[in-house]
């Protein structure tokens, strides 16, 4: 495929997109995160600060991820085109990132992947699209009014807005199935490595989790069809 054949280029793209240094600098030092922010973040190289080197290992394990979830079987009968799944999840790892470093899910990532997903469904003429649509709709709606009667009630949020909103774009891009799925193994290694942290559950941010959970879906079949 072309992607394992321009793999080194992609490979110079990928950290170009998913680095975010400038970004999480920015948001570190008190500026708030907007769309502009984000676009000026990446076309700012990579830092070479302190623990670049795990970010460097980051990168490398995520690309290798999604360069084998772009050549799986499965994705060949896919709705979208691999450039389309190479951008869905160059933009999701690096929500991983940002929300790793800052415990923020920008809203002009997940506002964005949800309107991409959205018009290229509609423009692809999947059918039926409104599958895809109208089920991320609600399931955002319940989540912002599970949100706003806990903080009414319990005077705390039982979840975070940043993630509920991209639950809704994995259900926009793939499915309510498939997000469900992500989710469980989302909630599954978070209850493994939770014990091992210093801090809350509650302070613990969950985005990186739910994007592992999204390439473990991708990557599923085809584990499934090794072992059996």
């Amino acid at each position: 495929m072309l992607a394992t054949t321009l793999a080194p280029a992609i490979f110079a793209a990928y950290i170009q997109i998913f680095s975010g240094d400038y970004y999480v600098f920015k948001i570190k030092q008190g500026d708030r995160p907007t769309f502009s922010l984000l676009l000026k973040s990446l076309i700012t190289a990579p830092s070479q600060r302190r623990g670049a080197f795990r970010d460097w290992l980051m990168y490398t394990l995520f690309f290798s991820l999604t360069l084998t979830a772009l050549n799986l079987d499965i994705l060949k009968t896919s709705l979208f085109s691999t450039s389309e799944l190479f951008f869905w999840l160059c933009a999701l790892c690096l929500s991983a990132k940002i929300d790793f470093h800052t415990k923020l899910l920008p809203n002009a990532i997940t506002y964005t992947l949800w309107i991409v997903g959205a018009l290229l469904h509609i423009y692809n003429a999947t059918d039926p699209w409104h599958i895809f649509i109208i089920p991320s709709l609600a399931f955002y709606l319940l989540g912002l009014f599970i949100n706003l009667i806990s903080v009414k009630i319990l005077k705390y949020s039982m979840v975070g807005l940043g993630d509920i909103k991209l639950l809704s774009v994995v259900i926009c891009w793939m499915g309510s199935s498939f997000m469900v799925i992500s989710l469980l193994q989302a909630c599954l290694l978070f209850l493994i490595i939770q014990p091992f942290k210093k801090v809350r559950p509650a302070l613990q941010p969950f985005g990186p989790f739910i994007v592992i959970g999204v390439f473990g879906t991708l990557l599923l079949p085809s584990l499934s069809s090794l072992l059996y």
